[in-house]
């Protein structure tokens, strides 16, 4: 080992040979595994560049090889990154508010001099994944199970279980990205019309991050304190005389009618008619059925107790895309059901129906006595405002070169010029002969980018070579100090994706790098490089002169019209 440490140093590269320094290493070593170095060594051979025989090398090694079969199956993708849980409550004490252990609520506040209570939450498609599974016409809905959700919760909060009516106002539509925050208030005793003891209840949301006033009212209802004892089993089941209702691919044919159900929300396994009365067996998937527990009734399962009364005798699924609009007497039996039975009568058509909800031994677990639900149409949802913190991505806007007239730059080309009238050198060491010659130095140097012909080595040399071609050109630039006042100007032939008709060639596909070369280099020597990309064409060529006017750092030329990057909401 010492010798060869010193040998290392000795030798050197053989500049007329071009032959390599040797390389050399220590195979033993005190203290040190024999079969730990010989694989350092030979790794270190490889490199190098040497060619070794490794089948031969893990032939001899055997099982110490440490060489493996992959499988001979399809990767299972299983999942395993923890789920933000949603409607956290720690912390919240100590902003003095009082924990509320839900999954779409996290705070209550106790309004002084008064028994009345505001909850409050934070909900999203992000931190609610099963709220992303519930689309109706196009958009994220919060399903009106979930405004029920919100109105029992808010009644046990002060020993009120019985929702005798909760109207909807407005539906809540979530956006793809961002956040909406919940208000849940119940008013104080009597507050409700008709009843002394009853109370009114509220929901209403706001976008995180919008004007702190911008409240949206959802849903209006009323609580009392008196449930409903139940006066149901499901036990026998299926119910005699009901005929079975195919179910295989409903969640398909339900979309004709607008639902777009996520898996969360496709819980129904079976369905049963008689007459007007629909009965149906739904459970949640299993991701969902953890977090069963902290829901009285988790909306998905309450929302798929309904989803048989949409299809017909046959399975069909025909007609008009509705939600519920008003429940009223709503009592909660039993929580944190997984699976239920689902006894629906129809009172007036699939517009007014009433539930019995049982679990999967038959023991009441909900009622309502009444539920009305009403057409919609995608005009008559709202879209949701923009979020706070959504992504951007970059789209390619019109820009206009019309306006004052510029002075068009003084321009200069290495190689052959993009557009007629601009002096041409051969590369740039001739360009800095004509300065020494005492040539003024143009104020903008067009460099076009040619994509060298594909060889033996395919789009990978060509990559490599253009942008060898490209960095040597920059480093050249940025090294000549009668260059800091100019700008080079990058000039690539449909690199960019400007438009939808733009066709990415292997070419193009070789310059695509250069962009990002050009732009780290920009961001390091700022207001030295211009990136452009051009279609080729000669109106492109005629408008290259205006379009270097607008000093826009990055432009695309297409036939004549120039565009530039912009961030936009994705």
């Amino acid at each position: 080992a010492v010798l060869t440490a010193m040998a290392q140093n000795a030798p050197a590269a053989d500049e007329e040979t071009a032959d390599a320094a040797p390389v050399f290493a220590a195979l033993l070593r005190r203290e040190h595994a024999e079969a730990r170095e010989l694989m350092l060594g030979l790794g270190r051979a490889h490199a190098h560049g040497t060619g070794l025989d490794w089948d031969s090398l893990y032939t001899a090694l055997g099982a110490r090889s440490g060489i493996v079969d992959l499988p001979t199956y399809a990767f299972q993708r299983g999942r395993y990154w923890l789920n933000a849980t949603g409607g956290s409550a720690a912390g919240v004490g100590s902003a003095g508010l009082e924990p509320v252990d839900h999954p779409l609520l996290s705070a209550a506040v106790i309004v002084p001099d008064s028994d009345g209570v505001t909850l409050t939450g934070r909900i999203s498609a992000g931190t609610h994944r099963w709220i992303a599974d519930h689309e109706v016409l196009g958009n994220l809905l919060l399903p009106g199970t979930g405004f029920v959700e919100l109105a029992v919760r808010a009644g046990d909060e002060l020993g009120y279980g019985r929702v005798d009516e909760l109207t909807l106002q407005a539906p809540l539509a979530l956006p793809r990205r961002g956040a909406v925050l919940l208000r849940v208030t119940v008013g104080a005793m009597g507050s409700a019309a008709g009843d002394d003891a009853a109370r009114v209840v509220t929901i209403h949301s706001r976008m995180e991050g919008a004007d702190p006033h911008d409240w949206t009212l959802h849903a209006t209802g009323a609580l009392s304190a008196t449930p409903a004892v139940p006066d149901f089993d499901l036990v026998q089941w299926p119910p005699p005389g009901a005929e079975p209702v195919p179910v295989d691919g409903a969640y398909q044919r339900l979309t004709a009618r607008g639902y777009s159900y996520g898996p969360t929300f496709q819980g129904l396994k079976a369905a049963w008619r008689n007459g007007e009365d629909v009965y149906a067996e739904v459970a949640l998937p299993e991701g969902a059925a953890t977090d069963a527990g902290r829901f009285g009734l988790h909306p998905a399962l309450l929302d798929a107790a309904m989803h048989a009364d949409l299809l017909d005798e046959r399975g069909a699924a025909d007609g008009a895309t509705l939600l519920p609009f008003s429940w009223n007497g709503v009592t909660l039996h039993a929580a944190a059901a997984t699976e239920l039975r689902v006894h629906l009568r129809r009172l007036r058509g699939d517009e007014l129906s009433a539930l019995r909800v049982a679990d999967a031994s038959g023991q009441p677990v909900a009622t309502v006595e009444s539920l009305v639900s009403l057409p919609v149409s995608a005009a008559q949802l709202p879209a949701p405002v923009g979020a706070t913190g959504a992504l951007h991505r970059i789209d390619w806007r019109p820009l206009s070169t019309a306006g004052p007239v510029r002075v068009p730059p003084a321009l200069a080309a290495l190689g052959t010029a993009p557009a007629a009238g601009v002096p041409e050198y051969a590369d740039l060491a001739a360009l800095c002969s004509a300065l020494d010659d005492g040539s003024p130095a143009p104020e903008l140097v067009l460099l076009p980018v040619v994509v060298p012909v594909l060889g033996d080595g395919g789009l990978p040399d060509a990559v490599h070579a253009t942008a060898r071609q490209v960095l040597d050109a920059l480093q050249q630039w940025l090294a000549d100090e009668r260059f800091a006042a100019s700008r080079l100007v990058v000039i690539t032939r449909d690199a960019a994706a400007v438009t939808a008709a733009d066709v990415r060639t292997a070419d193009a596909m070789a310059l695509a790098p250069v962009w990002g070369l050009v732009r780290a280099a920009e961001a390091e020597n700022p207001g030295r490089f211009v990136l452009v990309d051009t279609d080729g064409s000669v109106a492109s060529a005629e408008a290259l002169s205006a379009a270097l006017a607008t000093l826009e750092p990055e432009l695309a030329l297409r036939d004549g019209a120039v565009s530039v990057p912009r961030l936009v909401a994705a």
